[in-house]
């Protein structure tokens, strides 16, 4: 049956099909009849011999192999149209703004510093000296989650305190969305978000060289949320270029929200890293963004300051009572898009784990380490942490929760972490700093269903870009989120 296959037109069916042969075959065939003797032939002829190479020429071959294989990754499959050597990092690479890369750059590690990231009561760090900027950018974020948190206690309306006290995703973040985009709506109709997205249209403008739009959304994420932040120009997201869309979507995952602050800092982690790994990682975001995807169309507010409605909902004024109906039924929509956006994102998820741990069991690997997509990624950050300066006693347990975080989420991450700090082996104080600054963030897979939820929802023509451009802006933002780390574990 298997040389038939070759007849298929694909020859992805081909692979495919071999492949499940393969695990069949494996699955089934008791594995002393070819393990052994291929562990037997592996250890005599390979195994014995590398082992006798001295230790440092074998890690120099180890990372001959792992930059093969990158290079090989890269440079190894054929160019076409769309994609060529040059642009296997960046879309457009000849578009690239290198000044807003620098100032990114010289922003993320001034915050860094103003941020008190060495002021600690927890740590004998004298590396900053004051910690002004921690408390206005605290206040800020406080303004904002005290703001959100009401809607918790209209949640306990229709509940009871004790079930609104459980921080049920459905019960906490859906209805904060929902109330937020009202609020917006309401802001819509009085003016208040004209005026400030003009005032943000002018400083970008003249700093980053970014627009309004770009700009109002993108340094509203760590206050607000990667829903919310989008919401705020709800009006002008069908009008966005791609290289927009990719920097608002970069910016969600690579930074948390006001509103979920107190949850990380209720379980231990330190305040002074939570507020100042959201801010930080906004002008990283930017500048990996427009790396990876600049702009090369123009922008409704690239060259002037002009801001109206935007949309024909506005047309007809109504009145403010109107205004925050239409908003609170827009929120149900987004909610709903949302949840069931995370439900099957995350259902898809848990069954292709499953998936790999059944080949995993083929193969020997079961508990308690099963083969899953986060014990791969366990080992696929490990050069990353290793690259942010992490302490080598600290380098393999930031990369596991690292990899906890892109496919449960921080939370799980950061429970996790204080897990091991409570453990006979805890962190290093340096490692402990970076490893609570590479979790802060949204950079995981259920954020994915988030992002696609309230960008369709809010610009449904733009539901094909968004789709195409999440993956890359996910990635944006989980480097975004590791830069700030590296930058934190210099100044720790």
């Amino acid at each position: 049956m298997g040389w038939d296959i070759d007849y298929l037109k694909r020859k992805y069916l081909t692979y495919s099909a071999w492949f499940l042969i393969g695990v069949i075959f494996f699955r089934f065939v008791p594995s002393s009849k070819f393990g052994r003797p291929i562990g037997r032939v592996w250890t005599a002829n390979i195994s014995n011999h590398f082992f006798k190479i001295p230790r440092p020429a074998r890690l120099t071959i180890g990372w001959l192999m792992v930059l093969g294989l990158i290079f090989g990754g890269a440079f190894g499959f054929p160019e076409n149209q769309e994609s060529n050597y040059r642009d296997r990092g960046s879309k457009h690479h000849r578009a690239i703004q290198w000044h807003i890369i620098c100032i990114g750059l010289f922003f993320q590690q001034a915050i860094g510093m103003f941020s008190a990231i060495g002021y600690s009561t927890l740590s004998s760090s004298k590396v900053l000296k004051t910690r002004a900027g921690y408390d206005l950018f605290n206040w800020i974020i406080t303004l904002a989650k005290d703001f959100l948190s009401q809607s918790q206690t209209a949640t306990a309306f229709f509940l009871n305190d004790y079930i609104v006290a459980q921080k049920f995703f459905l019960l906490t973040t859906l209805p904060a969305i929902m109330f937020f985009i009202a609020f917006v709506q309401l802001c819509y109709f009085l003016g208040v978000i004209q005026w400030f997205l003009k005032k943000f249209a002018w400083f970008f403008q003249r700093v980053f060289t970014i627009s309004g739009c770009e700009a109002i959304s993108v340094t509203a994420t760590p206050f607000v949320g990667q829903a919310e932040s989008a919401c705020l120009i709800k009006p002008y997201v069908k009008d966005m270029t791609n290289a927009e869309l990719h920097a608002l979507l970069t910016a969600g995952f690579s930074t948390v929200s006001g509103s979920t602050m107190l949850s990380y800092i209720s379980l231990g982690v330190n305040p002074v890293h939570i507020v100042t790994s959201a801010i930080m990682s906004i002008p990283s975001a930017i500048s990996i963004s427009n790396m990876r995807m600049p702009e090369v169309e123009t922008p409704l507010f690239a060259n002037k300051v002009v801001v109206d409605r935007g949309d024909l909902e506005y047309t007809d004024r109504g009145n403010w009572i109107l205004a925050f109906s239409n908003g609170a039924k827009l929120g149900i929509y987004i909610a709903g898009l949302i949840l069931t956006n995370i439900l099957c994102v995350l259902g898809l998820l848990y069954a292709f784990d499953g998936f790999l741990t059944w080949i995993g069991r083929s193969f020997s690997i079961h508990d308690p380490t099963p083969l899953t997509l986060e014990l791969i990624l366990e080992y696929v950050f490990y050069p990353i942490s290793w690259l942010m300066g992490t302490p080598k006693a600290d380098i393999l347990k930031v990369s596991k929760l690292m990899g906890i975080k892109v496919i449960a989420n921080e939370f799980v991450a950061y429970k996790e972490y204080q897990a091991m700090q409570a453990s006979d082996d805890p962190f290093t104080r340096r490692g402990g700093t970076i490893a609570e600054f590479s979790l802060c963030s949204f950079g995981n897979i259920a954020s994915v269903g988030i992002q696609i939820g309230v960008m369709a929802a809010l610009a449904p023509t733009k539901r094909k870009e968004v789709s195409s451009l999440v993956t890359s802006a996910l990635c944006c933002g989980i480097i975004s989120t590791c830069q700030t780390a590296a930058i934190a574990g210099l100044l720790s």
